[in-house]
């Protein structure tokens, strides 16, 4: 699929941020469509969907206005809401690559971030009552690379049945250098990593339409982060990288020090007009931050744990 327009250009045609894409593949294959069912009942029963070396890139400009009440539902919630029955019993995604690009609100330059080599299957893609009341867990497990050498599983478990769809992910992300994230983190965050290794970081949460709570265990050394001013124009750049070391703030270097480990909490509370993977991130960043010390949210858990117990 090739945009009308190129990034840059597609900005001039909108008044609202909105996603830019562009994607290809090589090859799409679909096992065993029903065709009879299709036509008796206007039942979309398929085995298998294969996409083979899927390549997609998005982009975002969020200097725009953010568009008005529009709520992204949670995969559940748009299987429920089909106005047909739909039975999938598997799609595979084979040796994808996926990036995202995006402006910060007052960037002047795009941050990047990209996952190659992804193989993944998405299972028991369903809303008919029958199958729901044999299997109501709808599963997406996948593997890749982050950037070029953080390598990744993770899987999530989705209740399709679930009044606040439920879903609960895993995660795991291998050795990695973590400068490789400056790409995103330097132009949409305003920080710089200047040294840091990631061991392995472990994650694992529980989500519904409204909150999501877990634990992170992030094993990293050598870490150093540093805060960058904004650059308002080409004057100010020298002036930035003068201030750069001043800006360094202070995270713990390493988890475990000696042999105590120090876990992260994720809590986070979701923004419904915003997409699941912006969901699966900021969750994800809310573990990052406690891990490494530089912010905590255990009052918010503690309050969140009191309120209610049938949250999940």
């Amino acid at each position: 699929m090739t945009p009308v327009y190129n990034r840059r250009d597609f900005n001039t045609q909108i008044d609202y941020q909105k996603d830019w894409l562009s994607a290809s593949l090589r090859d799409i294959e679909i096992k065993k469509w029903d065709f009879n069912r299709f036509i008796n009942d206007s039942t979309i029963s398929i085995q298998k969907i294969v996409f083979d070396n899927l390549y997609l890139e998005t982009h975002r400009d969020k200097r725009l206005p953010e568009p008005k009440n529009n709520i992204k539902q949670l995969p559940q919630q748009y299987l429920k809401d089909l106005s047909y029955q739909l039975s999938v019993d598997s799609i595979e995604i084979a040796n994808a690559y996926v990036s995202h690009s995006e402006y910060s609100p007052t960037g002047l330059r795009p941050g990047f971030i990209y996952f190659k080599n992804i193989n993944g299957y998405l299972t028991n893609i369903t809303n008919i009552e029958e199958s729901l009341a044999a299997n109501n867990m709808m599963t997406f497990n996948a593997t890749g690379s982050l950037y070029k050498t953080g390598n990744f599983f993770l899987t999530t478990d989705f209740h399709l049945d679930h009044p606040k769809n439920q879903f609960d992910l895993t995660a795991r992300l291998g050795n990695m250098d973590l400068t490789e994230m400056n790409a995103l983190l330097e132009n949409t965050a305003h920080i710089s990593v200047k040294n840091g290794e990631n061991r392995l970081n472990e994650i694992s949460f529980k989500a519904n339409d409204h909150y999501a709570v877990g634990l992170m265990k992030f094993y990293y050394k050598d870490l150093k982060i540093a805060v960058l001013k904004e650059k308002k124009n080409h004057e100010e750049e020298n002036a930035s990288f003068k201030s750069f070391f001043a800006n360094t703030f202070i995270v713990n270097k390493k988890n475990p020090h000696f042999l105590f480990v120090r876990k992260g909490d994720i809590y986070f509370e979701r923004n419904q007009e915003k997409s699941i993977f912006s969901y699966w991130a900021k969750s994800m960043l809310s573990g990052v931050i406690t891990s490494i010390g530089a912010g905590s949210n255990k009052k918010e858990i503690k309050e969140f744990n009191k309120s209610s117990k049938d949250k999940f």
